[in-house]
C-alpha cells in the first residue's frame, strides 16, 4: 500500500525544494509560492547528482521536481525519494504532456503540472499540491503512433537488442537504432530501464 502524506497544517510548516537546472524555472516558481500562495521556506536544486543529498540536509515537506536535467531523469530517483522521505509530497513539472508520466503518478501518488500551463492554473495547481488535494489522475498510457514503431518498442520492452529485433523484423540494425532513438525522444526517456519503468 502506497504511503499518501498528509496535508500541512499551515503554510509556516511549509517547506518546498524546487529541482530544475533553469534559473529562470526556479525563479518563477518561487514568485508563485511566494507572492500567491504565501510560501517563505523555498530551498533549490538544479543538478539531479544533488538531488538526494539536497532532500537529505534540507528534509522540505514538499518537492516540485522537474523531470529532465542535463544528467537524465529525475524518474529514476522517485522510488529512492520515496522510500527514503514518506511523508514528503513530490509534483513533477516539465514541459512533456502528463499522459507520457501515468504510470509512475498513478503508482506513487504524485502530482504533475504541465509547465505551458497558464499561471492562473500552475498556481491553482500549486496550492492543490501544497493542501493535499489529490488531483484526477488519466487512465492512459503513452501512446506511440505507427506500426513499426509500436513493434519495435514491444521488443525493445521484451530486452531484445538491436540486432536481434533487426534480424527478426529482415531490416537493418542502423534502421532499428533509428526508431529506437525516435522512441526515446518522444517518451522523453534516455534507456530501455526507462522505457520499462514508464510502461509498468
Amino acid at each position: 500500500m502506497i504511503h499518501v502524506p498528509e496535508a500541512p497544517r499551515d503554510v509556516n510548516e511549509v517547506k518546498v525544494l524546487i529541482a530544475d537546472d533553469h534559473t529562470i524555472i526556479f525563479s518563477g516558481i518561487k514568485l508563485i509560492l511566494s507572492m500567491n500562495l504565501n510560501i517563505k521556506n523555498i530551498v533549490e536544486c538544479s543538478q539531479l547528482s544533488m538531488l538526494l543529498p539536497t532532500i537529505e540536509k534540507e528534509k522540505p515537506t514538499h518537492i516540485i521536481l522537474d523531470v529532465t536535467f542535463p544528467e537524465g531523469s529525475s524518474i529514476t530517483l522517485v522510488e529512492k525519494i520515496i522510500e527514503r522521505n514518506p511523508d514528503t509530497r513530490i509534483l513533477l513539472f516539465s514541459m512533456h504532456p502528463e499522459v507520457m508520466f501515468q504510470r509512475i503518478l498513478s503508482k506513487y501518488k504524485i502530482d504533475y503540472c504541465e509547465k505551458k500551463t497558464s499561471e492562473v492554473e500552475i498556481t491553482r495547481r500549486f496550492s492543490e499540491f501544497i493542501n493535499g488535494v489529490s488531483m484526477p489522475r488519466l487512465n492512459k498510457k503513452p501512446l506511440i503512433k505507427g506500426k513499426r514503431e509500436n513493434q519495435i518498442l514491444q521488443m525493445l520492452m521484451e530486452g531484445k537488442s538491436t540486432l536481434n529485433i533487426a534480424t527478426e523484423l529482415g531490416i537493418k540494425s542502423n534502421t532499428v537504432s533509428t526508431i529506437k532513438a525516435r522512441i526515446f525522444h518522444k517518451l522523453n526517456v534516455n534507456n530501455v530501464v526507462e522505457l520499462v519503468q514508464l510502461y509498468k
